[in-house]
């Protein structure tokens, strides 16, 4: 199963949960690739970063995404 949720519970009363997954999704692929890859980060935890910023076939063709045959 694919989920596209937050790992967190939005309220009524913040920012749309669409808006700040986005926003999330945008800072991931600005910066986090950058940051995980000075500090040393696992390359498969760079991989799922960058699967972030692929959609549709090119997502699910990876050879990193998860249950790829």
């Amino acid at each position: 199963m694919v989920r596209h949720a937050l790992p967190w519970s939005v309220g009524w009363y913040e920012h749309d949960e669409e808006e700040l997954r986005d926003e999330l999704v945008a800072w991931l692929l600005g910066h986090a690739a950058t940051r995980l890859r000075e500090a040393g980060a696992p390359a498969d935890l760079r991989h799922r970063i960058r699967l972030l910023g692929l959609t549709g076939e090119e997502r699910w063709t990876d050879p990193h995404w998860p249950g790829y045959r």
